[in-house]
């Protein structure tokens, strides 16, 4: 995850090594990742209001098939689109840090964090 002010995310949809959590914390402390169930508001946190993904720096045909995706939300729906996107190896090197994209609503337009 970057270095910026958010180190905790909420997302309706989370897709993180390949599985889709539903309304879980992400935390980071720059190195390691870990998440929980959301079950109450929580201070300092980013809500995205549609999907996130969290993974390793992935190559641009993988972005526009994940953004492909994400653009198909509003006829088939986040959990399902979550679901194809869990699917999809997102290749990355050990080494390279975390990013975050992020399909949020009303254009669901897959975008950089």
């Amino acid at each position: 995850m970057s270095d910026s002010l958010y180190q905790r995310i909420l997302a309706h949809y989370t897709i993180y090594e390949g599985e889709v959590w539903h309304l879980h914390i992400f935390e980071s402390d720059g190195k390691t990742i870990r998440h929980y169930p959301a079950t109450q508001e929580t201070a300092h946190t980013l809500f995205i209001e549609g999907i996130a993904i969290i993974c390793r720096t992935v190559r641009n045909d993988i972005l526009e098939t994940l953004d492909a995706y994400t653009q198909a939300i509003p006829k088939y729906g986040m959990l399902y689109c979550a679901k194809k996107i869990s699917e999809i190896p997102l290749l990355g090197n050990d080494k390279s840090p975390f990013v975050i994209y992020m399909a949020k609503y009303p254009t669901f337009k897959l975008t950089h964090f």
